[in-house]
């Protein structure tokens, strides 16, 4: 059995999940102030309740992986409960009324933030290990793959710039439910195009329970390899910096015009980047690498610069659109170069691809975490808040490059094949 045409694009449709991290990066500022919460406040709820979920989520994932579930699938009854769960406790998170007694709010914001953030996780670990086994891993394949989830992926995000733009970006409770009804599309179009490879996925091994100290032992094992720990912290820094500028965004006070054109020109950009120039990034992988952070290092000056203007508002889209394109090129390039760095991470370590790709997401979302926290504290700032986080981000992202370039040195100047040579094809 293999998967045809149509299948594998619902089953590329589950990047649409894309929209809650975005929801919660573009949303949050909003709505904090439309309930009435202070952003300092929130750091006592978003730092420990996401925190809290990346603790939980290896013990989760081990359960996951080493389960011999036959009837309703390893991946995929996880994936179905997750689905619900996460458009449930998302839809919840942003359902807060601003006339509730504030401990309420606080109770159902930790509490919607916490199994929201570890469904995610899982929801992504499954979908991953589904893709893994049905897309065939080869230069071509892979890429067309690739592209097609990829454009999901700005296509829920994009979802969410409309739905924001055509509400002038005043929060609606509506916002929350449009990203709830997204979640669920996200899902169970993986879910019903997949269904019928449940036999694919059944483990006939039956392998030793682990305990906690064991599962979390081997889980962060990679660690210990010099090389892959590098690769890491880079990571880290680099989703640091790019969070920031996001966050930053919504900081700078723009119409709701210049706010849709800018983001949205950043997504596109990025995904046309990728489409047209990916099957050169490997061939000329360290100039692509390098080009890639001079691209972002060039447009977050151009931001910072703009941001020192917000309080005399004489913002300018046309000064926008070209940092948002140097932008998008160069997450097109970190998203293709990070996945062949965090591959060797596994092949170095011998370690199952599935935890490397977990080790990820937490670095995602723990680098979100530690630009949230920057955001908030800047926020105290009042009127400079903006000038003062820009001004740190942008140090973030020129000083990101150099880090990274020194770190990774000995991987950049290694020879990679060629698409040809994937292929297998002399």
């Amino acid at each position: 059995m293999s998967l045809n045409r149509i299948n594998r694009v619902f089953l590329a449709g589950g990047s649409l999940a894309s929209v809650f991290p975005c929801a919660l990066l573009i949303l949050f500022f909003p709505y904090v102030q439309h309930i009435g919460i202070q952003p300092w406040i929130m750091i006592f709820i978003i730092v420990p309740s996401v925190s809290l979920a990346l603790i939980v989520m290896p013990f989760i994932y081990d359960k996951i992986a080493n389960s011999d579930m036959i009837f309703a699938g390893r991946y995929h009854l996880p994936l179905a409960v997750t689905t619900v769960t996460l458009a449930l406790f998302s839809a919840m998170f942003f359902a807060v009324s601003p006339d509730w007694h504030t401990a309420t709010k606080v109770i159902i914001l930790f509490g919607s933030l916490f199994f929201a953030t570890l469904s995610f996780l899982i929801f992504l670990s499954n979908i991953s290990s589904i893709t893994s086994r049905l897309i065939k891993q080869d230069g071509k394949t892979e890429r067309h793959y690739n592209i097609i989830r990829n454009g999901f992926a700005v296509l829920g995000s994009f979802a969410l710039l409309t739905a924001m733009f055509i509400m002038d970006f005043e929060y609606s409770r509506n916002l929350g439910f449009i990203v709830a009804l997204t979640l669920l599309i996200a899902g169970f179009s993986v879910y019903f195009s997949t269904r019928k490879f449940l036999p694919r996925f059944i483990r006939i091994d039956i392998l030793p329970k682990n305990t906690i100290k064991t599962v979390y032992k081997s889980f962060f094992s990679s660690f210990s390899e010099k090389l892959n720990f590098k690769t890491y912290l880079a990571y880290f820094f680099t989703t640091v910096a790019s969070s920031l500028f996001v966050l930053n965004v919504m900081f700078m006070n723009l119409e709701a015009l210049e706010f849709f054109v800018t983001l949205s020109f950043l997504l596109v950009m990025a995904l046309l980047c990728y489409a047209l120039l990916s099957p050169f990034y490997m061939a000329y992988f360290k100039k692509f690498f390098v080009a890639g952070y001079a691209a972002e290092a060039v447009g977050a000056i151009i931001i910072a610069v703009m941001s020192f203007f917000v309080l005399e508002d004489s913002l300018s889209l046309g000064a926008l659109i070209p940092a948002a394109a140097l932008l998008g090129f160069s997450a097109s390039v970190r998203l293709t170069v990070f996945k062949r760095l965090f591959s060797e991470a596994v092949e170095r370590t011998n370690s199952i691809r599935g935890v490397i790709f977990n080790l990820k997401n937490l670095i995602i979302f723990f680098g979100a975490i530690i630009a949230f926290l920057i955001m908030a504290l800047s926020a105290l700032a009042g009127t400079y808040a903006t000038v003062i986080s820009m001004a740190i981000a942008a140090v973030f992202i020129i000083g990101v490059p150099i880090v990274v370039l020194v770190n990774l040195k000995k991987q950049l100047i290694l020879q990679y094949p060629t698409e040809e040579e994937e292929m297998g094809i002399d």
